[in-house]
């Protein structure tokens, strides 16, 4: 005896058990054995084939039999058309000749077309069960595709030979399509191991097939099915054993993605779902009564709301995945007698109104608890209320009306989206959450009402009256797998409507990188937006499929960051990052080094991804080029000097530039406003926070940063959570300008100088928060040589602004040279320049040009001489 032990889905593992020429699998949770016929012959598979066909050549034999002996007695063709039988017997063979012929087209036998399978399955007298006996005429029909392909090629009828044979199903053809692998692919790959399976000399096969069998119904049994279909053998094949498994990953395919895939083409057979039309709705049968018949009509209700059971019987309102522990949770409160109130508070996207259809398709199944079975989920239209209630007087009466209708019925449950608006109804002496907190004390009310954290904070938390008696249920987002699930499911709709298909990867892919890089929205709304303009673009240029790198290069062109594979070229660039930032930082060969260093780790994804994507404290005198480099870093890694976002640190000095940064406090007059660092981020994500003489900001808010550089998000005054880590932050100090200065001074060098720079750091941030940048980075004083570099290059911006203007002007050498020399200082670097060439050589032409000495097309020489 032998036993093997397997895994035959996520959810149920088993153990085959061989002795005495007989398989069995023991399977937990199931309640029974399995046992497959002690064999899948060969011959049994040739024998069903032959019985299948017999039946179909009876079946047209006495169908041509019968159609021929009724014409014969009937000698007149109008005679068919009276009851006799001549007639009876015509139309009988008429009958069975369409179902052999359709028999044929679905290749299906004919006895299991006369008589359809309505068997449960059963033990037999051992407790066991005939697993083969369960298998469609389609699986049996596949497999014998594959054994008699084996038979021809003299080999072991191995489960490679079904998978060959099973390619033809259209499902499976698309299950690969959508996972961005064409059929030639997977067939070119299935050869290469059908061409290594051993020969043999007499019909045979291998134990594998037994396995499979019984995975195959393991399967079937756990999804309800009454059969073993050739789709139920397809999803279990990677479970087979390791060398089917091994397959797939030769492929670069994840066994659970082929499974899930598979499954969403099996239930959507592959092809766009569209939602229901609204003049269906119209049609909609109301019903309004419980199972008592103790309810009564609700005619002012119904005429501003919407009956979401009624909906869900229809098929009218999406599904919910996941999403289990909140929907208990909302049950167990609509089921108690005090407290039955819900509110769901959580952000705009995070699945609240899912919830609640969850609740409904739960009651209209007979799955709720008994105590919310019998109710009507109703969603008051607020809009309508107020547009149909005529003077403003009126709609007080109105909504007195309704609660009142909804007190008598005894079987609703009203859903108010964005209860915090109910304050803005009404008159001026009553509003309508008055009303409704008047309400709230009946047993035979009861309410769901739905809110965001924010509005909860801000209007509902001081009126007790009406949340003393809500239960409060915070609704989270979605996690990732649930993301990706739920986006599966409501793809079909978007690819209905654009006539194009999403590959699995598409999928994933929109998942993961909106869940990267889209901060405003919540999963999977962003990733379903992010598909839907995926379609968009696909079916302008005329495509049909969006693979995962039509994704990648959406969000790319969205944001300005590449998200695409590293090409050959952009490789090149990335090695010669130095020389382009070096093209605008004069020296600073240290500083340069190490932007470029992180950007090289960034692109190739071996950055901390929930930190920032990188953070430098650049040290140094001024002028040196630290905001220059900055400015260089956000044109190469943002694509554009525009994305610096510049603070000027000196001015947060008090505490009370905390607030300016997060937002006042919530108990302030401000409240609500927003600050100015976390409202910026928080609309620009992909930015260079510049934070200059970050020395001089109050200790407070390096404790702010210290969250930045450690968690990647910061939280404002009122507890938004704003994310970071898609920010470069780059802090600049010019604390140790004099200690760099002396240095250089005595001719030392500055690479033995970081140990001193750090203590003297201590006299302005704590060590937690010096070590949590990534590097610190000390710029050198600008030598002569350096500023004659930048004099050059200034003197040649100049000369390109004035020739895209057509004047010609062209700068001699020595007077660049004085120039430089006019403009060098050690202390105070570059800046001393910018103001030499504005003053004494931009004034000059500028007066030159009004004065008609500079003209248009026409060259001018610019000498020493006529410096300002």
């Amino acid at each position: 005896m032998k036993s093997v032990s397997t895994n035959t889905n996520t959810e149920s593992e088993g153990t085959f058990h061989e002795e005495g020429g007989v398989v069995t699998l023991e399977v937990q949770g199931l309640g029974y054995r399995f046992l497959p016929l002690p064999r899948i012959w060969s011959s049994e598979l040739e024998l069903l084939g032959k019985i299948e066909k017999s039946i179909l050549v009876i079946l047209l034999i006495v169908g041509v039999g019968l159609i021929v002996r009724g014409m014969a007695a009937a000698r007149d063709l109008r005679l068919l058309f009276f009851p006799s039988a001549s007639t009876g017997a015509a139309w009988g063979g008429f009958l069975l000749v369409l179902m052999a012929r359709y028999a044929l087209i679905r290749r299906r036998s004919a006895a299991r077309f006369l008589f359809p399978s309505q068997r449960v399955i059963t033990k037999r007298s051992d407790g066991t069960v005939n697993v083969v006996s369960t298998f469609s005429p389609q699986s049996i029909a596949w497999l014998r595709k594959g054994f008699q392909r084996a038979a021809r090629q003299r080999r072991v009828f191995h489960p490679f030979y079904g998978l060959a044979a099973f390619l033809a199903l259209p499902v499976l053809r698309r299950t690969f399509t959508r996972l961005e692998h064409p059929l030639s692919e997977i067939e070119t790959k299935l050869k290469e191991y059908l061409d290594v399976l051993p020969q043999a000399e007499a019909e045979n096969y291998s134990e594998l097939i037994q396995r499979w069998a019984l995975l195959a119904f393991v399967m079937a049994e756990r999804r309800g099915d009454r059969e073993v279909l050739p789709e139920h053998l397809a999803m279990v094949f990677p479970l087979i054993s390791v060398e089917c498994a091994a397959f797939f990953t030769a492929l670069d395919i994840d066994p659970k993605a082929y499974g899930e895939t598979l499954d969403w083409m099996w239930r959507s057979g592959g092809r766009g779902m569209t939602q229901r039309k609204p003049k269906e709705l119209h049609y909609l049968k109301r019903v309004r009564m419980n199972r008592a018949w103790t309810a009564r009509p609700t005619p002012a209700l119904d005429r501003v709301s919407d009956d979401l059971t009624d909906l869900a019987r229809v098929g009218a309102l999406t599904s919910i995945v996941g999403r289990s522990e909140e929907l208990a949770a909302i049950e167990r409160i609509l089921a108690r007698t005090e407290k039955r109130h819900v509110l769901l508070v959580g952000p705009e996207g995070s699945g609240r109104t899912a919830l609640i259809y969850g609740l409904v398709y739960r009651i209209i199944r007979g799955e709720a608890l008994k105590e919310v079975l019998d109710k009507r989920v109703v969603a008051l239209d607020s809009g309508a209320l107020v547009s149909g209630a005529g003077a403003q007087e009126s709609l007080d009466h109105t909504l007195t009306k309704i609660l009142r209708e909804i007190e008598e019925a005894g079987n609703v449950i009203l859903l108010i989206p964005h209860i915090h608006t109910l304050t803005a109804l009404g008159s001026e002496k009553l509003d309508a959450s008055q009303l409704v907190a008047g309400a709230l004390s009946s047993e035979r009310f009861q309410i769901i009402g739905t809110t965001t954290e924010e509005a909860f904070n801000r209007v509902l938390e001081q009126r007790t009256d009406i949340t003393r008696s809500f239960e409060v249920v915070k609704v989270r987002e979605v996690s990732i797998d649930d993301a990706v699930t739920i986006a599966t499911t409501r793809t079909p709709t978007i690819e209905a409507t654009h006539g194009v298909a999403f590959s699995r990867d598409a999928i994933v892919k929109a998942v993961a990188l909106s869940e990267r890089y889209i901060h405003d929205r919540l999963r999977p709304e962003k990733a379903l937006a992010l598909l839907d303009e995926a379609a968009v673009a696909a079916s302008q240029r005329g495509g049909r499929i969006v693979e995962g790198k039509d994704i990648a290069h959406l969000l790319s062109e969205k944001i300005g960051i590449p998200l695409e594979a590293i090409t050959s070229d952009e490789s090149a660039h990335l090695l010669k990052l130095e020389e382009e930032l070096h093209a605008r930082v004069i020296d600073q060969d240290q500083a340069v080094a190490a932007i470029a260093e992180a950007v090289r780790r960034s692109r190739v994804g071996l950055r901390e991804e929930r930190r920032p994507i990188a953070s430098f404290l650049f040290m140094g005198p001024t002028g040196v080029g630290k905001t220059e480099l900055a400015k260089a870093l956000a044109s190469v890694y943002y694509r554009g000097e525009e994305n610096i976002f510049r603070l000027d640190m000196s001015e947060f000095a008090t505490v009370e530039g905390m607030y300016r940064l997060i937002g006042a406090p919530r108990d302030s007059e401000e409240a609500y406003a927003g600050g100015e660092l976390t409202e910026y981020v928080e609309k620009h994500p992909y930015t260079l926070v510049l934070l200059d003489e970050f020395e001089k900001a109050h200790p407070k808010i390096f404790d702010l940063f210290l969250q930045v550089f450690d968690e990647g998000h910061l939280s404002d005054s009122i507890g938004k959570t704003v994310d970071f880590t898609n920010t470069i932050i780059i802090a600049t100090s010019n604390a140790a300008a004099e200690l760099i200065l002396e240095t250089l001074e005595r001719g030392e060098s500055l690479t033995n100088l970081q140990e001193r720079v750090n203590l003297l750091l201590t006299q302005y941030f704590k060590p937690e928060l010096i070590n949590r940048f990534d590097r610190i980075i000390l710029f050198e004083p600008l030598g002569k040589e350096e500023v004659m570099a930048i004099a050059e290059k200034e003197m040649a911006e100049v000369a390109t602004k004035l020739s895209s203007q057509n004047y010609e002007v062209v700068f001699s050498k020595e007077l660049t040279s004085e120039v430089a020399a006019l403009g060098y200082d050690p202390k105070f670097g570059a800046r001393p320049l910018k103001r030499v060439i504005q003053d004494r050589v931009e004034a000059v032409i500028a007066k030159k040009i009004l004065a008609g000495e500079i003209k248009k097309h026409e060259a001018y020489y610019f000498d020493v001489a006529m410096l300002g």
